[in-house]
């Protein structure tokens, strides 16, 4: 982690303002989080300011922290976080809300506003939490509602001036309290109205966005093309909390597009919105988007896309490269469920889609549906089963192979929702459901996935609860609670135990709420009439859907003032008529210009993975232009072939990597440029032609290591006995399953010999298909165990294919 591709480090001595923009959770899901990446992007545009990341450190690395000593960091400059001006958290999901407080706990800052002084940082809020901010609003000195862009960067400019005038913090507070969206729980200046970024072409959109090195749960670029919803699901809290719809150009969302690709490599794009199948000119987009691309093997994804939406035409488009996730959310099993909830989609538009992707090759299938709706029946619950089964039906009398992942969650009625009142089943009645669908749920093709009802159970607690479980959330991270999302970390015993201590009954925030009772998240406005939610929520109760405003009728939510917040869409009819659909054609490549490229590996480029330097190589060779040939099939790729894999933390003066590439190019050029694009450590030091058809006669490699940091273990004596004896047996496992044979390692070592008293050089002569590493080799002629091998540094310095004829 840090160092990666477009990422920026600026020297904190040169700028007025420093922000550590914090996500509690691991490097992996917070990375995929497009928000964080278009804020560490706008704030390090500025002159005046600079932005670095930091991450919650999952339970081994917190240890070490706290055995060593040493505060949480950030990432760019390894700087400790209490030297930051502002840190900003990106509040995603209540069940982070401990590694918030173990985040700003490592860091050495006082966990509440109130204990904090003028030497500390300012804490900051964003995120879809906020919008409820009572169970950890005394944690923060400002929280942001609503879109964060225009207002994190207004609330940096204002710390700049205060910090020139030497504005008191509590007074600083006061003037920010009056910028659009910041609610400061300090002051308490209710109701707070979200702040709303009204036209996305205008809005700051990061071109050169971070690639991450490592594998992260979303690893793709990620490209919105609008934001809000206006469908209305009446369970959905993102679709009111981002009103109103709010659309990107297709002429912008094209050249963002060809910006990014070409300043990250990646192959594999998102075009991302709560509703993407929604945006008007879907069809026009995906088919430029595809015919511009495609060629290049890029493929395109959705997050999210309702099965009504799923025409064949798109379809047809994203599978032009290669087939992407498909997921239909019918949410509830029954058409009756489905208008309780406005979910407009019936059996028959399910069907009907799945029918389509199984014609057009798809041959898995996932399908997402809540359990716990309001009004919901038994019968609705045993229609999710006969939804699936018609699925998996379908599929069979289409498809020899076919397959039906059906994933489950626990309705949660959240905040700002015409839900908000509504009931959640307690952890029995939940766990009950669960049990019903084990038992019911089946049939051949069907998987059966689900959320578990105890995250749902801790997640609707603090969804809608208020300060009084700001106690209940300190005392449960002093117990050891920590990333409570994650399965294996969850401590539900201490959950339970900590709100037993505070006496809190669960149920106060589960249970059903009187409609004229005050809710605590009132204190944030994001623009919704509460008597629009009230109408939509007696609607439900009826059966009766509310149409999608973008049709022409108003629903009335309150969201718009038809002046400065109003809906922006394109319609079809405004932009170009799009050029027929061009297919994409293989490159025949009868004989491919094969190269090698030699490079090092040194640094901290010694610690990336066998899997994360085809992913670095791959993107770095695409950024540098090179024009690769592909396999074929269905998930196309570069030809890359790689020297045999070093162990993760050893470096390397002599690695190579053969590509095959589609025409003749020249080489001392494209080396020049793969060159500037690969991350630290990773230096090509030739490239060299490789003849078209090599006949394969190397089956042997021969390594020279050389072995640094021997200590007074290393003996002489040992040496001289291994030197002198006829064989040397020792055992080598390999494999996931860690077979074992017995090797003679005076037949593999062709030469070990001392340079320096803590120094040898070792000579390994072994199969290509199976290496002996060095370090067995040295702990089993030395006689070092774990511990003493731990300190020694191995360097690879040169490798050569042999002819086993010539040996």
């Amino acid at each position: 982690m840090g160092g990666e591709i477009n990422s920026l480090r600026k020297d904190p001595a040169k700028v007025k303002l420093t922000v550590a923009l914090a996500f509690p959770d691991a490097y992996e899901v917070g990375m995929s989080h497009l928000g964080l990446r278009i804020l560490y992007h706008l704030i390090n545009q500025q002159d005046e300011m600079a932005a670095e990341r930091v991450f919650a450190p999952l339970p081994d690395m917190e240890s070490r922290l706290r055995q060593s000593g040493h505060p949480l960091t950030s990432l760019e400059s390894r700087r400790p976080l209490d030297q930051f001006d502002v840190i900003g958290f990106s509040l995603q999901y209540e069940l982070g809300y401990t590694n918030l407080l173990n985040m700003l706990d490592l860091a050495g800052i006082p966990l509440r506003a109130a204990d904090r002084t003028a030497k500390h940082p300012l804490i900051i809020a964003g995120g879809p939490c906020v919008f409820n901010p009572g169970p950890v609003a005394v944690f923060f000195d400002v929280m942001v509602a609503g879109d964060g862009e225009e207002t994190l960067l207004a609330i940096c400019q204002a710390l700049i001036a205060h910090k020139h005038h030497a504005v008191s913090r509590e007074d600083s507070l006061k003037e920010l309290a009056k910028l659009p969206g910041v609610y400061v729980p300090s002051i308490g200046q209710p109701p707070i109205k979200k702040a709303i970024v009204t036209d996305l072409d205008a809005a700051f959109f990061p071109t050169s966005p971070v690639v991450p090195f490592g594998q992260i749960v979303h690893d793709r670029l990620s490209l919105e093309i609008a934001r809000g919803c206006a469908r209305g699901c009446r369970f959905c809290q993102a679709g009111y909390l981002y009103r109103p719809v709010r659309e990107r150009s297709p002429q912008k969302i094209l050249s963002l597009a060809r910006q990014m690709l070409s300043q990250t490599g990646y192959q594999d794009m998102t075009l991302l919105s709560l509703s993407a199948g929604d945006y008007t000119c879907l069809e026009w987009l995906l088919r430029h988007v595809m015919n511009e691309h495609a060629q290049d093997n890029v493929a395109i994804s959705f997050p999210s896309i309702r099965a009504d939406r799923l025409t064949p035409v798109l379809m047809e488009e994203i599978k032009r490269v290669r087939k992407t996730g498909f997921t239909i959310a019918p949410e509830a099993g029954s058409d009756r469920l489905r208008r309780v909830i406005n979910k407009n989609l019936t059996d028959e538009d399910v069907i009907a889609t799945a029918k389509n992707a199984f014609d057009l090759g798809w041959n898995l299938i996932k399908l997402y549906f809540m359990f716990g709706l309001p009004s919901e029946t038994q019968a609705d619950l045993a229609a999710i089963g006969e939804l699936a089964r018609k699925v998996a039906a379908t599929g069979r009398r289409m498809r020899r192979t076919q397959n039906v992942n059906v994933s489950l969650a626990v309705f949660i009625p959240k905040p700002h929702t015409p839900f908000q009142w509504a009931r959640q089943l307690d952890l029995k009645e939940s766990l009950d459901v669960i049990d019903y669908f084990k038992k019911h749920l089946t049939g051949r093709g069907i998987n059966l996935k689900w959320n578990h009802p105890r995250h749902s159970f801790l997640e609707g607690i603090f969804s809608r609860g208020d300060g009084r479980l700001a106690p209940v959330l300190e005392t449960a991270f002093a117990s050891g609670c920590r990333f409570d999302a994650w399965t294996e970390y969850l401590r539900f015993d201490l959950w339970l135990d900590a709100l037993d201590k505070h006496g809190i009954d669960p149920q106060v925030f589960l249970a059903e709420r009187p409609l004229d009772a005050p809710l605590s998240w009132d204190i944030i406005d994001p623009g919704l009439d509460k008597d629009f939610l009230i109408s939509e929520y007696e609607k439900s109760l009826r059966g009766e859907q509310t149409p999608d405003c973008r049709g022409g009728d108003c629903s009335g939510c309150g969201v718009c003032d038809h002046s400065l917040v109003e809906m922006k869409i394109y319609q079809p009819d405004s932009v170009p008529i799009c050029e027929n659909v061009r297919p994409v054609i293989p490159v025949q490549v009868d004989k491919p210009f094969l190269v090698r490229i030699h490079f090092t590996k040194t640094e901290d480029a010694a610690f990336f993975g066998h899997l994360e330097m085809i992913s670095i190589f791959s993107r770095a060779l695409r950024r540098a232009g090179w024009n690769l040939v592909h396999t074929e099939g269905f998930h196309p790729k570069p030809k890359l072939v790689f020297s045999p894999a070093l162990p993760v933390g050893m470096e390397s003066l002599d690695e190579h990597l053969d590509v095959a590439l589609v025409e003749h190019q020249d080489l001392e050029a494209i080396g020049e440029r793969l060159s500037q694009t690969l991350p630290r450590g990773l230096r090509v030091t030739l490239v060299a032609p490789l003849p078209p058809k090599r006949k394969k006669t190397a089956t042997l490699i021969e390594i020279e290591y050389v072995v640094e940091n021997l200590t007074a273990d290393f003996e002489t004596a040992r040496l001289d006995q291994f030197l002198t004896a006829e064989s040397f047996e020792t055992t080598k496992t390999s494999g996931s399953d860690k077979r074992s044979k017995t090797i003679d390692l005076k037949t593999i070592i062709t030469q070990i010999s001392p340079d320096s008293p803590h120094q040898i050089t070792l000579v390994l002569r072994s199969p290509v298909h199976d290496l002996v590493r060095p370090l067995p080799v040295i702990k089993a002629i030395f006689g070092f165990d774990d511990q003493q091998a731990k300190g020694l540094r191995m360097t690879k310095i040169r490798s050569v294919e042999v002819n086993p004829e010539s040996v």
